[in-house]
């Protein structure tokens, strides 16, 4: 409408949104509110679409800018993906959908606010979650990982499916974890359901560390601890260690 009638206010009214809704519905490590990585990517791209439409539609006046936030989420999506260009798993992802860029190579990373981390030797990737369980897109997985290497998934992680394994892929058992009295995690609140990192080390590319708690995610726990080591050895092999 701003562009048609020419009235700036509208055109500055959806720039004040843009930069509005970033504030209040990302995370400061730049990841949407409902951390999976397919709905940041439409949210991501639906954004950047407007700006571009504005921009190549109007005047040079009018031109938008993409805020800081934006481009920080925008590169999120070629940083969280497996080697095979396939999105990392967290919660309602669908993982047979590539985005179009591998990641091998990619060096290990950690997102503190959405709870995710990998830690990376060339084209092997050894993957946690600890998210918020914020909105519905979430699954019972905190503490739970996935392990890619030799050209595919070791440790699998399904995400989000259209078929009778949608609940299932859901559960705790799913996620490659420990089931504590052959429980589901059953947590009363998103911040519950979201484990607090305690140690992580990738600085010495030949042992790397990371450490992760979160006892609110089952009543009656007292610690639920994971630690994962990802070595690679003199002869070229890189291993993986888990320890609860």
């Amino acid at each position: 409408a701003g562009m048609v009638t020419g009235n700036q206010s509208l055109i500055d009214a959806v720039q004040k949104g843009i930069e509005s809704y970033l504030k209040n519905d990302f995370f400061f490590d730049g990841f949407w509110q409902e951390p999976t990585y397919s709905y940041h990517q439409q949210v991501v791209r639906r954004l950047l679409h407007i700006i571009k439409y504005m921009n190549e539609n109007g005047k040079n006046a009018d031109t938008l800018k993409i805020p800081r936030h934006l481009a920080a989420a925008e590169k999120l999506l070629d940083q969280t993906v497996y080697p095979d260009g396939r999105p990392a798993p967290m919660g309602d992802t669908w993982m047979n959908r590539r985005t179009g860029k591998a990641a091998i190579g990619q060096p290990s990373y950690l997102l503190p606010a959405a709870g995710y981390a990998m830690l990376g030797s060339g084209a092997t990737q050894l993957h946690m979650t600890f998210t918020p369980k914020t909105g519905y897109h979430y699954h019972y997985d905190t503490l739970g990982i996935t392990f890619y290497s030799h050209g595919r998934e070791m440790l699998s992680d399904m995400g989000y499916t259209e078929t009778r394994m949608y609940q299932f892929n859901r559960t705790t058992p799913a996620h490659n974890l420990v089931c504590v009295d052959f429980a589901n995690h059953d947590f009363r609140d998103s911040q519950n359901g979201k484990g607090s990192i305690e140690y992580m080390d990738t600085e010495n590319p030949r042992v790397q560390i990371l450490s992760v708690n979160a006892p609110n995610t089952q009543p009656g726990l007292t610690h639920n601890r994971r630690t994962l080591f990802l070595i690679h050895s003199s002869s070229g092999e890189t291993y993986a260690a888990d320890f609860y």
